[in-house]
């Protein structure tokens, strides 16, 4: 589990999620009263994007034990957390002065069309979640804080992962940047729209690439059908692209093909099929492809050795198949 959004929560009970694996973003909304003793504690949630969003502006009644834990310095004159409290700017001095809330990291939340999202030190805007229930979506190309308008150029990874409404999400005109794993954790999003003038992504048939064409880097979860040939015009499959889609049984690849990122096409349970038509691209890193008991990788058998001595391709020499 990645994402728990909670937007109507007031309070939230002792050991509620109390080792529940790693949650990297957690959303308690605008109600929050009380968090009981290690209700959000968990040794192993303190990972270094794990952020707590609340909109409340008043401090809720806090067990000692609540959050997770941090690294005391020698003789307590130091902390050290991998937790940050994202909280609306009007509320930050209270609960940087309230224990345990003291101990954390702070951000400042905002909210705007539904989007929950924070400003960084750059004044440039990134997305961290949504909270909407609409079927078609058009993140903004700028939203406020403080009555200022910021681009918004950032997306992060899980920021749409519990949501189960959109099936179109068009991004907006400045974005440079996505997190990582964007979209891996939703399964209803079938389409993704670049916008017009975008000078960094396109996209075509509901899949994202960048600008010039080259990199596929996001062939949504949601997206209908179960064979995928990929553009002769494609040179490289990004990390995590195809992470988690369970719908293609076969992929097949033109001789354009050069590289594929780690973990491109991880949680693809339905593949039995990959196609290659030329020698072996670079693979960044391993678990590009996942390990399907019916799965095979065909290749041109005048190519099957190169595959075979090939240091990423060498975890799947069961799967190779010279055709």
């Amino acid at each position: 589990m990645t994402t728990a959004i909670f937007s109507g929560v007031v309070q939230v009970d002792d050991y509620a999620l109390y080792s529940c694996g790693i949650i990297s973003y957690i959303d308690l909304g605008t109600g929050i009263q009380s968090l009981g003793a290690y209700s959000l504690w968990n040794p192993y949630q303190g990972g270094p994007s794990t952020t707590l969003n609340m909109l409340t502006t008043t401090v809720p009644t806090t067990a000692g034990s609540a959050l997770p834990d941090y690294e005391r310095g020698f003789l307590g004159l130091w902390y050290n957390s991998h937790f940050t409290v994202s909280v609306p700017s009007a509320a930050q001095n209270a609960f940087k002065n309230a224990t345990p809330w003291s101990y954390h990291n702070f951000t400042t939340s905002n909210y705007s069309s539904n989007f929950l999202y924070v400003l960084d030190n750059n004044n440039q805007i990134t997305i961290t979640s949504y909270t909407g229930s609409a079927s078609n979506v058009i993140i903004p190309d700028t939203l406020p804080v403080n009555s200022v308008e910021y681009n918004v150029t950032s997306i992060k990874g899980n920021a749409f992962d519990s949501n189960t409404t959109i099936t179109t999400l068009t991004l907006p005109r400045y974005l440079k940047t996505l997190g990582d794993g964007f979209l891996s954790g939703n399964t209803n999003i079938s389409a993704l729209v670049a916008n017009a003038n975008s000078t960094t992504f396109t996209a075509s048939n509901g899949i994202l690439f960048d600008i010039t064409g080259r990199i596929l880097i996001r062939y949504p979860n949601g997206k209908t059908g179960t064979s995928y040939t990929v553009p002769s015009s494609v040179y490289v499959v990004a990390y995590k692209a195809f992470e988690n889609q369970t719908r293609l049984t076969s992929v097949t690849f033109s001789s354009s093909i050069v590289a594929m990122g780690a973990y491109a096409f991880q949680g693809c349970t339905a593949v039995t099929t990959f196609a290659f038509s030329s020698s072996p691209p670079y693979l960044t890193g391993f678990g590009t492809f996942p390990k399907n008991s019916n799965m095979r990788i065909n290749v041109p058998s005048a190519y099957l050795s190169q595959f075979n001595s090939s240091t990423y391709f060498a975890e799947y020499t069961t799967y190779l198949r010279g055709v």
